[in-house]
């Protein structure tokens, strides 16, 4: 991990450990859960260059699961073929491999700009921390995992949009 992914996420990770104290006193809060960022990485646009255009995880709090995206501006800037990071509160859908993503754009004095997306809104389903990092790596793959080919006509870059309910269908057991 690169020094400055490593100190973006160490930000990111004392933010919501602050938040946490305050966040404690709702009813919905799981305190056998952690703050914890699983599968922080950048993400590299198509070709593999060395220039990633964002840094991407699974935030895991003991009151929700996000899909956390922090742009590099440096080459979102320089970059025609590289949407810019929308405004405080728009929704930015991301094409990842694993299908289009909504997430919600934010900005924190912590670590700046960023984009979340929902995964889990209550956490009560996850009985210890083993079972949410599993879920959260398994969201991950899933979303940046590449789909197989397809012959669609009226899709022919193979895009899908990918919901939470399409994702949680994938992953949780029906019953």
């Amino acid at each position: 991990m690169t020094e400055l992914l490593t100190q973006t996420k160490e930000k990111i990770l004392d933010h919501y450990r602050c938040v946490q104290a305050t966040m404690s006193e709702l009813p919905f809060y799981c305190s056998h859960l952690d703050v914890e960022l699983v599968g922080w990485q950048n993400l590299y646009e198509k070709d593999k260059t060395t220039e990633y255009w964002c840094s991407i995880g699974v935030l895991i709090t003991p009151w929700c699961m996000n899909v956390i995206v922090v742009p590099n501006h440096t080459i979102l800037n320089a970059s025609p073929d590289v949407q810019p990071f929308p405004a405080v509160g728009e929704i930015w859908q991301v094409a990842l491999s694993g299908g289009v993503f909504e997430f919600t754009c934010a900005d924190d004095m912590g670590f700046g700009q960023f984009a979340s997306g929902s995964l889990i809104s209550v956490m009560q389903q996850f009985e210890h921390q083993a079972a949410a990092v599993s879920f959260a790596e398994q969201s991950l793959h899933m979303l940046l995992d590449v789909p197989s080919n397809t012959d669609n006509k009226n899709n022919p870059n193979n895009e899908k949009k990918l919901s939470r309910r399409a994702l949680f269908a994938q992953l949780l057991p029906v019953g």
